[in-house]
C-alpha cells in the first residue's frame, strides 16, 4: 500500500497512528483524510 502525503512533523506521526488503530479496530480502510479547519 503507497504511503499516504501528510506534513513530516509530530502532529502528522499521531495523525497517522490514530488512523491505522481506527483502520484495525473497526476493520475498515480509511482511504482519504483531510484536515478542515483554519490554523490561524
Amino acid at each position: 500500500m503507497p504511503e499516504r502525503p501528510i506534513e513530516s512533523d509530530a502532529a502528522g506521526a499521531i495523525i497517522l497512528e490514530r488512523l491505522a488503530a481506527i483502520e484495525q479496530t473497526e476493520a475498515v480502510r480509511i482511504l482519504y483524510a483531510c484536515e478542515s479547519g483554519s490554523r490561524a
